[in-house]
C-alpha cells in the first residue's frame, strides 16, 4: 500500500515522529506476534487445543545515533513527550518504494544510553530502544 503523504526513504513513522537515515534511524526492528489457544481437557485422553484468536503483538525498535553528526539532542525527548500523551499512535513501516500501515500502537518503554562524552559532558553516541505494543 503506497502512502503518499510520507516521503520516500523513511524507515518508519510513529505518529508524527519519523525514523529516517538523516535523523533518528534504527538498526533493529523486531516484531513479535502471539496467538491464543485454549486447552480443553478430555476424559481419558490428552488435552485438545482450540484456537481462540490473535494474542497481542509487540515491536522492539533499537539503534544508535550520533547527535552532533545528525539528529540533534531533541529526538529521544520528542519520543518521550509523545509517550506521555498516552495516545495510541499510527505506526507505518516504510522502504524506498512503499509503506505498510501497521495500525495503532502504544509506547510501553523508551530506554536511552549515552556514552563517549565530550569534555563539556555532552555524549557523542546515544543508544536507544523502544518497546511498542499493539493497541488493538
Amino acid at each position: 500500500m503506497d502512502i503518499p503523504f510520507i516521503k520516500s526513504g523513511f524507515l518508519a513513522r510513529l505518529g508524527s515522529f519519523t525514523f529516517e537515515p538523516k535523523g533518528l534511524s534504527f538498526q533493529r526492528f523486531e516484531r513479535d506476534s502471539s496467538y491464543s489457544w485454549a486447552m480443553l481437557q478430555r476424559i481419558g485422553m490428552t488435552p485438545l487445543r482450540q484456537f481462540i484468536g490473535m494474542g497481542g503483538e509487540k515491536i522492539a525498535i533499537s539503534g544508535s545515533y550520533f547527535p552532533h553528526f545528525k539528529g540533534g539532542f531533541d529526538l529521544i525527548p520528542d519520543l518521550r513527550a509523545m509517550a506521555t500523551l498516552g495516545i495510541p499512535q499510527l505506526l507505518i513501516a516504510g522502504d524506498r518504494k512503499s509503506a505498510e500501515n501497521l495500525g495503532r500502537w502504544i509506547i510501553l518503554s523508551i530506554k536511552e544510553t549515552r556514552s563517549h562524552f565530550r569534555p563539556d559532558g555532552t555524549p557523542e553516541k546515544i543508544d536507544f530502544s523502544l518497546e511498542l505494543e499493539s493497541y488493538g
